[in-house]
């Protein structure tokens, strides 16, 4: 059984707190982003109803290489439960934890991820970490946290089919993880 329900929280910014609340955008109006929570990980319950709710944004980008293995470890040794991923699709299929579609800012070289195979993107370095697939993260975070899974071309608003096919594979990814009914949220 899967709940939908918004995710309110505040972030740190360096004008001070923010208040945030994550939806993604589908032609059926907008919807909250998937949070998915299995194993032993906190429960939706425990992570959401701390006062404020932190989150590792970029898995802790602001400090280490964004969503790194790097940034996954310090920030769950930092005490997060929550850590943030954000997927673009690549040209073979794998969903990339990048947040923008290109890979300028965090390599310094230019690709478009989504034109853009695997083989490639695997060797370009990320602050001197390599790029990490959606899978991979999953595997490194375990179950020692929550995870915020922010689907880029949903959150940028897009209506182009090629996206829309894309986040109902992302969807179908997440589907297909093992966990408990009641602790999955999309």
């Amino acid at each position: 059984m899967s709940r939908l329900i918004p995710l309110e929280m505040q972030t740190v910014t360096g004008a001070g707190l923010r208040h945030v609340a994550w939806w993604r955008r589908t032609p059926s109006g907008d919807q909250p982003v998937t949070l998915h929570i299995a194993g032993s990980r906190p429960t939706i319950n425990t992570v959401t109803s701390q006062r404020p709710f932190y989150v590792a944004w970029r898995c802790g980008g602001a400090s280490w290489p964004p969503m790194s293995k790097v940034s996954i470890e310090g920030s769950i040794a930092a005490g997060y439960e929550a850590l943030e991923i954000s997927v673009n699709r690549c040209a073979t299929g794998e969903f990339v934890c990048i947040h923008d579609s290109t890979t300028d800012s965090v390599t310094g070289q230019s690709h478009v991820v989504r034109d853009t195979p695997w083989s490639v993107l695997s060797g370009l370095s990320n602050g001197g970490e390599p790029l990490l697939r959606l899978p991979d993260a999953l595997d490194l975070i375990g179950d020692r946290a929550a995870i915020v899974i922010d689907n880029k071309p949903s959150s940028w608003g897009s209506t182009d089919p090629v996206d829309l096919d894309e986040e109902q594979a992302l969807l179908g990814f997440i589907a297909s993880l093992p966990c408990d009914p009641d602790d999955h949220l999309m």
